[in-house]
């Protein structure tokens, strides 16, 4: 017999929308986007801005600007990488900064992080919670956005080719494997609904809802759509792989950024081959 996954007030078994997700928009970004899109401004002349003080980590130097009249700031990188790769960035978080600004002076209400979550002579990563409100609008719109970049080249940086995903051909996989990253997320997010298991809504135990996982009478644990990680985000930190699932209803918007953390001698049984992660 099956005993699946429950979310909301139910026992559960034991065993963190960004713009730039791997080169993939999430279903909360594609709303968001398309709404910015209706207020964009053109490009602004003559905005105030504070330099905030600089911060250093790991030979990674950064500073923060912020527009006076919104409040937004946006962190920049000053050294740390070559030339070429600090301009490419930079370009990137000004166009996410143009257009934060922008957004804040159209919004009923509009907040977002834009914190260095991460940084180390290889990854830059920039993100947090953002959230929005457009008059008129049913709901707020509210999303985690990461950017992560490869200081290297100055570009994004996607880790999922780097892995072995071992769902078959129809999504299922046993989450006994070692070997594959699939499967240690998902035995992630079931370790965490149960620590969360009064938690309403139980964030970790909806993504193993929606995963169809379940715990089968001698232990073992299953998931049955465990295929597609289009809504998925990872970014390094100093503790392991972070995971975001984008998975939520509207209803459940305050779960987007939630996630798992995988701790790097783990995720390194699940290389394809040896290459080097923080």
């Amino acid at each position: 017999m099956r005993q699946s996954v429950g979310c909301r007030g139910e026992a559960v078994v034991r065993g963190q929308s960004r713009l730039w997700r791997d080169g993939i928009r999430t279903r909360s970004s594609r709303l968001l986007t398309a709404a910015l899109a209706l207020v964009a401004a053109p490009a602004m002349a003559g905005v105030p801005f504070v330099k905030l003080p600089s911060h250093t980590k790991d030979g990674v130097t950064w500073h923060v600007r912020k527009e006076k009249r919104s409040g937004m700031r946006m962190p920049f990188l000053v050294a740390g990488a070559p030339k070429e790769a600090i301009a490419k960035i930079n370009r990137r978080l000004e166009e996410r900064f143009t257009s934060d600004i922008e957004t804040a002076s159209n919004a009923t209400e509009f907040s977002t992080e834009n914190r260095v979550l991460f940084a180390n002579r290889r990854y830059f990563v920039v993100g947090g919670a953002v959230h929005a409100y457009f008059s008129g609008a049913a709901h707020p719109l509210y999303r985690f956005d990461v950017a992560v970049f490869d200081l290297r080249t100055g570009d994004e940086a996607n880790f999922w080719p780097l892995f072995r995903l071992a769902a078959d051909a129809n999504g299922e996989i046993g989450l006994t494997r070692t070997d594959a990253l699939d499967a240690l997320i998902l035995r992630a997010y079931l370790r965490q609904a149960a620590i969360h298991a009064n938690r309403d809504p139980n964030c970790w135990a909806l993504v193993a809802e929606t995963r169809g996982c379940y715990v089968e009478d001698d232990g073992l644990a299953w998931c049955e759509h465990a295929g597609d990680w289009t809504y998925a985000t990872l970014y390094p930190t100093s503790q392991g792989l972070a995971v975001t699932l984008d998975i939520y209803a509207e209803q459940d918007r305050g779960c987007r950024g939630e996630g798992v953390v995988l701790p790097w001698p783990a995720v390194r049984k699940t290389l394809l081959k040896p290459v080097p992660l923080p």
